[in-house]
Order: structure tokens, then sequence, then C-alpha cells
């Protein structure tokens, strides 16, 4: 448990774990010139839970972030001329007695989205929705988490403080490609975190953060030391539709193409041509399958899907009939036999560096099972695939 208290607090003086609000300041990296304000929370100092980011992950593992969001929403603010960021969990509630330059930072990680992915899904379209920012975080931790920003489209990526603190490698430099495909893309605000030197300060830089936060630039214990400073405000970029309709990938991408029409022999070559591009990207990648029943998704294919699912950030197989569980690194989901999702084919491949989406419309015509037609689609349109791959996550608990 976690309990707010006063400057110099200490630890026996509580039943749980006190924790003091601090002011960080989010400068521009290349002249130091203060652009936000990260309200944090750091546990009792010299102790293990001192740093905010050591709190915050102790607080996810012990599923209590939303008491440390609760303390830190109910801090109380005036009104200042830099934007001030409220970084709180999926499951914060929204705070409604905040000043305008005051911003809820809806944070995602790569675990809380393999763990619940239709939910993270829904927290960013509500979030969007109630008009509060989306951060993707510890981008670079893992290579699996760079999967997440096509799909999440962030308005933040806040980099894991694991890419500035040590000497470049390939893993790095994946991210620094998958970041600058995310900034080009989408606008999205770059800012580095752990920032504790000039040399990781010239790292962040580097790697193509444009702002920084760390122990170079130390936090406040209170709001004002930092008002008499000029500062450059941070411009978000404009949020995406906050309430998608509930669509089908056919749906989506037929506004766009015009359907081919092809047995069924053609399109299972295709399949597996798509989820062997989607095992070269490896952890980089998402890659989504529905087989409209159980019935299909065979041992063969089954098989081949395992060998996926040890590759991939994340795989997902949905089809009428099938189990609820994950096995060998590959979510599986039932669908309703009255979704329309049922009578299509998709295979959905999304990375930072590569879309695609194979989806399927079964013509339900007589015949053998070889012969089986569709009117099929192929895109590698980047929007349009991340629409399709929200469109089948999004169904799912």
């Amino acid at each position: 448990m976690f309990v707010s208290a006063p400057s110099g607090a200490a630890e026996s003086e509580t039943s749980g774990i006190p924790v003091e609000v601090v002011y960080a300041p989010i400068r521009r990296l290349y002249d130091g010139v203060l652009t936000a304000v990260d309200v944090q929370l750091r546990g009792p100092a010299g102790s293990t839970l001192a740093a905010p980011r050591a709190l915050r992950e102790a607080a996810r593992s012990m599923q209590e972030t939303k008491a440390l969001d609760t303390i830190k929403l109910s801090t109380g603010l005036v009104a200042t001329e830099v934007p001030v960021l409220f970084t709180i969990d999926l499951d914060a509630p929204p705070a409604t007695a905040l000043p305008p330059t005051a911003h809820q930072v809806v944070t995602i990680t790569h675990d809380a989205f393999s763990a619940h992915p239709a939910q993270a899904l829904r927290a960013v379209t509500a979030a969007r929705s109630d008009g509060r920012l989306v951060a993707l975080d510890s981008v670079g931790s893992t290579p699996r988490s760079l999967a997440l920003l096509p799909l999440l489209e962030p308005d933040i990526v806040i980099l894991s403080p694991d890419l500035i603190h040590r000497r470049p490698d390939p893993d790095i430099s994946r991210a620094v490609h998958g970041i600058a495909s995310c900034a080009e893309l989408r606008g999205a605000v770059i800012i580095a975190d752990g920032v504790d030197s000039e040399t990781q300060r010239r790292r962040a830089a580097a790697i193509g953060a444009a702002y920084g936060m760390g122990e170079l630039y130390p936090p406040v214990s209170a709001l004002p030391q930092l008002n008499s400073e000029a500062c450059a405000p941070l411009a978000f970029p404009a949020g995406g539709d906050p309430n998608p309709p509930s669509r089908t990938p056919y749906e989506i991408v037929s506004e766009f193409r015009t359907p081919l029409r092809s047995a069924k022999q053609l399109l299972i070559e295709m399949s597996i041509g798509l989820e062997s591009l989607a095992a070269g990207i490896g952890a980089e990648a998402l890659c989504l399958g529905t087989f409209q029943h159980a019935a299909n998704f065979t041992p063969k294919t089954a098989s081949r899907w395992q060998n996926l699912g040890r590759r991939v950030a994340f795989a997902g197989v949905y089809g009428a009939g099938m189990g609820l569980f994950a096995e060998h690194g590959v979510h599986r989901a039932p669908l309703d036999p009255n979704d329309p999702l049922v009578d299509e084919w998709n295979v959905i491949v999304l990375s930072p560096h590569f879309a695609c989406v194979l989806s399927a419309l079964d013509l339900h015509r007589d015949g053998a099972e070889r012969d089986r037609e569709f009117d099929y689609i192929v895109t590698y349109d980047r929007e349009v695939v991340a629409r399709c791959a929200r469109a089948v996550l999004e169904r799912f608990d």
C-alpha cells in the first residue's frame, strides 16, 4: 500500500510506504529549455524505491498503480504556462479538476498490452475520447516494445533508459529505426528517460529524442520553482478518431481496394508467405490470423504459428469454436458464431517497417473444400493495416 506523506516524513510514521510528489522538468535536449513538467512520485530517500521509475515498476508488480495514480491526480495545481503531465496507468480514473495546461497521459507498456490487448486498445480509445494523451512507455527496453508503435500510434513515446545507458548495438539500431518511423508518420513527441549525464544527453539526441528527463535535469519539490523559467511548451499531435466503428478487416480494406477472386489454395500459399515474412521480422512484428472456424486451424497450421509465436512480439489466432488460452506464444480466442468476422480469412502483419493484410471474404459457394472461393484484397498501407489489427483485437477481453 502507498500513502501520501509530507516532505521529510519517515516510513515508520505510516502503515504503508510513504511517497512524495516531485516535479520533473522535461527539457529540450539541444539547449535545455523547459518544455513540460512531469508529476512524479518517489519513495523514501535512500531506499530501492527512491527513484520514480523504480517505484512505478514495484507498484505494477503488486498491481498497486491505481493507488499511486490516485495520489498523483489529487495533487493541487494552479494554472501554469508550461504543460504539466500526469502520467498514469490504464486503469486510473479520469481527473476532473485540473487546469487547462495539465494533461493526463495514459501510459501503456508492452507487458500490459500482451496481458490484456483488448483492454489496452479500449483504454486508448477511452483516453482519446476523454481528451487524454496516450504514451507508450519503456520503448526499447525490449525489441517487442517496438511492435506497438504502429498499432497504438501514441502521442508520446517514452524511451527506456537502457537505450542511452549503454553503447550502440543491433538492438539499439533497430529501436532507432522504429522510433524514426513513428516520429515521421505520427508526429509523436519523443522523450528520453534516464538522461542522467551529458553523455546520455548526447546519446538521447543521437537516437532521435527531442526531449529528455533525468538526473541531468533534477526534479523540484514545488512547481513554482520552475515557473520563473522561460519555456517552449510541448506541442502534441492531434489525436486519432476516438470512437472508431466496430468493423471487420474486409469491410475496412474494401473501401480502398478492388477485390480479386481466388480459390482457397492460392490464399493458403499467400498466408504462409506472410507468416514467413513476420517470422523474419521477428520481435518487432505483430501477427494476427482469423480462421473462420477452429477446424481450419489444423495441426499443421498450429505448428507454423507456434514457431511464429516464439519469434514475434504478439501472435493471435481467432475462430468460432476456438478455446481461450495462450500456448507456445500464441494467443487464441473464440469468435462469436454470429460475428461477421467468421466469414473472413485474415492474416495481418504489422511492424514499424512493414505492414500487410491479406483479407478474404468467403463466398459460401458449393463445391469441394479445396475449391472454395473467396474475394480477397491485399494492402500494404500501414494506416489501413493498423486499423484492421485493431478491429480484430478490440473484440476480445
